[in-house]
């Protein structure tokens, strides 16, 4: 299984000479496989695999640059009976892109709305855990 994405789907490919969004999923494979250096099993690659092309036209959108005002509070100050949930909306100290960030957020809304005196679940710091850190930096160096 993989998955990929192409940042620049309208720049003609090295070896499969159209745009990644004139491309069939075969070729889109072939591009990836000549530029990995796979050439010699090009055709047992191509010929054994299923490849599905979607767009996804701002799957990116969620880390572009931006400022802290730019997404909502997940409950809008005055709201009682409206929250907004999912990867758009603010939640403080939290990465987004993960299940952990729209779970975050829809507990967040429920135990506000419902004046619940519950936190959701904490988020987990591991940029400042040196054990992490140690691990990355030793991967980083093989």
């Amino acid at each position: 299984m993989f998955y990929g994405l192409g940042l620049y789907a309208d720049k003609i490919g090295d070896y499969v000479r159209k745009p990644m969004g004139q491309c069939s999923g075969r070729e889109i494979l072939e591009e990836l496989v000549r530029h990995l250096g796979f050439d010699a099993d090009l055709k047992q690659i191509l010929d054994s695999s299923n490849v599905i092309p979607c767009r996804m036209p701002f799957v990116t959108s969620q880390f572009l640059k931006r400022k802290v005002t730019d997404r909502p509070d997940v409950v809008l100050k005055g709201s009682t009976n409206l929250a907004v949930t999912g990867q758009f909306v603010e939640v403080p100290d939290d990465c987004v892109f993960t299940m952990e960030y729209s779970v975050r957020s829809a507990q967040m809304a429920v135990f506000k709305l419902l004046n619940l005196a519950k936190e959701p679940n904490p988020v987990v710091q591991v940029s400042h855990d040196m054990h992490v850190v140690w691990n990355a930096m030793k991967s980083l160096s093989q």
